[in-house]
């Protein structure tokens, strides 16, 4: 059995080309990727205020054991190993504290981990964690990174890779399982099956070269074919008749009849299909001259053809 009927992949560049889409809207860049908050650590206020200054980037690969060990929630809360993650980058975090006068203001490099999952028809990825670390940090700085800086960067690539969505699938007759989603070899892969065929699987798929690509399985085909076929063609009836010629010489025909049954299979060739017809018709052509119609009907014609006496043309 095949891990899937239908598998959709698109590679990091693609989607790191769909980040810088969203960063580049000046209205997305604004609201999303900027902001400021106030407050007051034990008695001191401070104020901050930061903007992303190019746009996030993903790296399709599993974080290193190093990585995880310097993972963060809001407040500092360790985030433990998972499957389905991959890295996200702010190559450029730009950040301005002002602490009871005492002034900051530098820019960074951020790491993140995000989690991606599927449940039902659609894709959730969502920023789990930053990665940094505070072994040497004050507490004023522990407080500002892990109370204030780690959720809002959070919020922030959660709701810009939002924008990242499983395509809709809807193969007319055809029932489809949930997607399942994985990353392999900087791929973002989504893999989905026919009902019948249990639950599909991402793991040692073969994957073309393309940025993005869609692949469907025989069975998929054969099955969305003869769908369209018995909705579309089996059973319909065809009428068709009409002359054809001039200066008094003019050939008739006359066609009628239905699709009893069709049936359509695939090939070696993904680009060619083998159609086998049963049909049910009648038919008659004739021959008009300028002295009159020479046979009026196939059935006409077969009935002088079995006669001996109508080989006599003086006859007819």
């Amino acid at each position: 059995m095949s891990t899937y009927d239908l598998l959709i992949g698109v590679n990091e560049a693609r989607l790191n080309g769909i980040l810088s889409q969203v960063y580049g809207s000046p209205q997305l860049r604004q609201s999303l990727f900027s902001g400021s908050e106030s407050g007051d650590y034990s008695g001191l206020a401070f104020q901050v205020k930061w903007s992303v200054e190019a746009a996030p980037s993903l790296s399709l690969r599993a974080p290193t054991p190093e990585e995880w060990t310097a993972a963060i929630k809001e407040g500092g809360t360790p985030a433990p190993p998972q499957s389905g993650t991959f890295i996200a980058g702010l190559s450029s975090l730009s950040i301005q504290l002002d602490a009871s006068g005492q002034k900051l203001n530098t820019t960074v490099p951020v790491k993140a981990i995000c989690t991606i999952a599927a449940a039902g028809g659609s894709m959730s990825i969502a920023a789990l964690a930053v990665i940094v670390n505070l072994s040497q940090a004050s507490d004023l700085d522990r407080y500002m990174i892990s109370n204030v800086m780690v959720p809002r960067i959070l919020a922030m690539l959660t709701k810009a890779l939002s924008g990242i969505a499983i395509p809709q699938v809807n193969v007319a007759g055809i029932s489809m399982t949930p997607p399942v989603v994985g990353i392999t070899n900087g791929y973002l892969l989504t893999a989905f099956n026919l009902v019948q065929d249990g639950t599909p699987s991402t793991a040692n798929v073969a994957i073309p070269a393309d940025p993005f690509f869609v692949l469907l399985s025989r069975q998929l085909v054969q099955s969305a074919v003869d769908y369209q076929v018995r909705t579309n063609l089996q059973g319909k009836q065809f009428d068709q008749s009409g002359s054809e010629g001039g200066g008094g010489f003019s050939a008739e025909y006359s066609a009628h009849g239905t699709i009893q049954g069709i049936s359509v299979s695939t090939t070696p060739n993904p680009l060619a299909l083998r159609a086998n017809v049963t049909l049910s018709m009648s038919a008659s052509a004739g021959i008009t001259t300028p002295i009159g119609a020479i046979v009026g009907g196939l059935e006409e014609a077969g009935k002088r053809i079995i006669d001996p006496d109508t080989w006599n043309p003086t006859k007819w």
